[in-house]
């Protein structure tokens, strides 16, 4: 599953926390987690994927800061950013 770049997983209802094993799909670029019920913090694994450009969380996460629609882009020194 390494090899993987894009993974959708909208509309699903999903709950509890994101799984820091996504950090491990080090070739992801698009990770999409909109429409689910996901609670807590993106998890620190998630910068390991240095090829990620955009991540799609709008209406997932309800009970973070995170129920909006965010796009979180790679800094050159791999620090995931919240814009």
């Amino acid at each position: 599953m390494t090899t993987l770049t894009y993974l959708g997983l909208e509309n699903n209802m999903f709950s509890g926390k994101v799984p820091a094993e996504l950090g491990k799909l080090i070739n992801l670029n698009h990770l999409v987690l909109t429409a689910n019920n996901l609670t807590g913090e993106l998890p620190m694994q998630l910068n390991s994927l240095t090829n990620l450009t955009e991540l799609y969380a709008h209406y997932t996460l309800p009970n973070s800061h995170f129920n909006q629609f965010h796009i979180v882009l790679h800094q050159p020194a791999g620090k995931i950013i919240h814009t």
